[in-house]
């Protein structure tokens, strides 16, 4: 047997230094497998970096994929039938995984001896206690300026809608507009709908500036900015709920939010840029509230003819004159931050009461003694500096101490005598 296991790395903001990356695997009696076994040799194993992409449903020894030796973990051979393996190097391999065009597969584990009889057992992601799935912790150092530039292509997701005809979809129009004119004079208005992919934003990240370049172009169909109704002063609002590029019409054009919403002064002349459009709030407000990001929609702040702000879409034939969007933003330095866990134990060996003594002002953990046969003898929670407990009537010999804080975890060796 060999197992898979992929952790999802997409929190680790692009071009960011990896720092250190430690892997924590916990020691289970397995009801069908057993523990650790090396009554038929070492059981040392390896970690390898998976270089082809594979399913979680559907893998099989058959149609495993490829792995590479480049940086491959050796883990040395348990001492005991239950013994955690916690802070295994694998800043290598993360490296790896987030530096080159292969990427992230996750990781391989096998014995190096693939001969009877040797294991290596620890609980996965589906074991039924948590805290005993696979942890792995990532610290990094961000690149200078972490920002993303956003520009959407000929794909990118914009349309526009009008009230002439007020139930067609125009999901491949050129312009970003907001219009109010007529149409063999009938007033005619159009709004305009844009949204950004903001997924390349790690979670938590906070927004430190988001600009908005919009450039000005004349259409073959709907001309320039034209101002001479009044202002063409605009709006910029949040759109609040989803829409679809190849339906969306003035009909059942999504609702806005006017938080926060961006005014751009009217045009004065026909052809101008509106570049760096401050929208930090604007991005801020999609990246945090449970709405999510539904993008931009523009519209004119007084929709009456002749007033027009022009200007090219993702679907413009030149992509040069295509939206741009760009955000920087602030992450923390580590994806799994937390006080790390030191204790004692005293005394030690013991005969009666034992005493925890807590470093690092960490209070209110967990506590597990675990005798050698993996089984749990004793589960405290809520413990504090300075806790008790009594191993009177322990069999003599070995224990661990397991110590249990947010998503750490330390583990200690407990002599009764």
């Amino acid at each position: 047997m060999r197992s898979l296991i992929e952790f999802d790395l997409t929190s680790i903001p692009k071009g960011a230094i990896i720092n250190s990356a430690k892997l924590s695997l916990h020691s289970v009696n397995s009801s069908g497998n057993g523990k650790h076994r090396l009554d038929g040799g070492s059981n040392e194993s390896t970690l390898s970096r998976i270089t082809t992409a594979w399913q979680e449903d559907s893998v099989t020894w058959n149609n495993q994929p490829s792995i590479s030796t480049t940086h491959q973990v050796t883990l040395a051979g348990s001492d005991s039938t239950i013994q955690d393996y916690f802070n295994i190097d694998v800043t290598g391999l993360i490296t790896d995984m987030m530096t080159d065009s292969i990427g992230n597969n996750g990781f391989l584990l096998q014995l190096v001896t693939e001969q009877y009889y040797r294991t290596m057992m620890f609980a996965s992601s589906d074991y039924a206690d948590s805290t005993e799935h696979p942890k792995l912790e990532i610290t990094y150092t961000p690149a200078v300026e972490p920002c993303v530039t956003l520009k959407p292509g000929a794909s990118g997701k914009d349309a526009v809608v009008g009230s002439l005809v007020p139930n067609t979809n125009y999901g491949t129009h050129p312009e970003f507009t907001g219009l109010a004119g007529t149409s063999s004079g009938t007033p005619t208005n159009l709004r305009s709908l844009i949204e950004f992919d903001l997924s390349g934003i790690p979670a938590g990240a906070t927004i430190d500036s988001a600009k908005l370049s919009l450039y000005s172009v004349n259409s073959s169909g709907n001309g320039m900015h034209r101002l001479d109704g009044g202002s063409n002063e605009t709006t910029l609002s949040r759109v609040t709920s989803a829409w679809h590029e190849d339906s969306v019409t003035w009909n059942n054009q999504p609702g806005i939010s006017i938080t926060n919403q961006v005014t751009l002064a009217g045009s004065d002349s026909t052809i101008q840029d509106y570049l760096n459009i401050d929208v930090t709030a604007l991005i801020t407000d999609m990246t945090t509230d449970s709405i999510g990001n539904h993008g931009f929609l523009i519209q004119l702040v007084t929709e009456q003819y002749y007033r027009t702000m022009m200007f090219a879409s993702s679907d413009y034939a030149d992509p040069t004159v295509h939206p741009k969007l760009k955000v920087c933003y602030s992450v923390r330095t580590s994806v799994d931050v937390h006080k790390v866990i030191g204790f004692n134990l005293y005394p030690n060996p013991a005969t009666g009461n034992v005493t925890i003594q807590l470093a690092n002002d960490v209070s209110n953990v967990t506590v597990e003694v675990v005798n050698i046969n993996g089984q749990v003898v004793l589960r405290k929670n809520n413990v504090n500096n300075n806790s008790s407990f009594s191993v009177a009537g322990y069999t003599a010999g070995l224990y661990f101490v397991k110590v249990y804080f947010n998503d750490s975890v330390k583990i200690e060796k407990l002599i009764v005598r």
